[in-house]
């Protein structure tokens, strides 16, 4: 069976800066995502341009994926990466807030997708001069 690899925006704004900066939210970095994270009251903020851009970037996280199952092909799963952005598009921060692995070789993959996702530069934030956090997800199946 061929491989197929689906990539899956959900551009989900996390957290804002506004929530980000207040006493009860400490700032956010790559190893504190987790469970305090919820996208239960979640909105979305410019999320087609987000999404289209992480789009375009696809056969970047396609290649984490390959390269990882070439020695290990039973891998297969999905990540849900967290992008804490600048108002320039600068990435600040980027962490895994979610994760489901069938396989070796997870800890590879999604180390690369963060080394990719960290050298990324995002379209310059419309809505305000404030940094964000959005978030998509990655689906590699086999």
């Amino acid at each position: 069976m061929r491989t197929l690899t689906t990539l899956t925006c959900t551009a989900l704004a996390l957290v804002s800066a506004a929530c980000a900066t207040r006493p009860d939210h400490p700032a956010v970095k790559s190893s504190e995502f987790g469970p305090a994270l919820s996208t239960a009251s979640a909105t979305s903020l410019g999320s087609p341009a987000f999404g289209n851009f992480v789009r375009s970037r696809e056969p970047q996280l396609q290649f984490c994926y390959a390269d990882t199952r070439a020695a290990s092909p039973d891998l297969a799963g999905s990540a849900t990466v967290a992008v804490t952005l600048a108002a320039d598009g600068n990435v600040l921060d980027a962490g895994i807030i979610r994760r489901s692995w069938f396989g070796k070789g997870s800890d590879m993959v999604e180390s690369c997708l963060l080394a990719r996702v960290r050298s990324w530069r995002f379209p310059a934030n419309q809505l305000d001069d404030q940094t964000q956090v959005l978030s998509f997800a990655v689906v590699f199946t086999r």
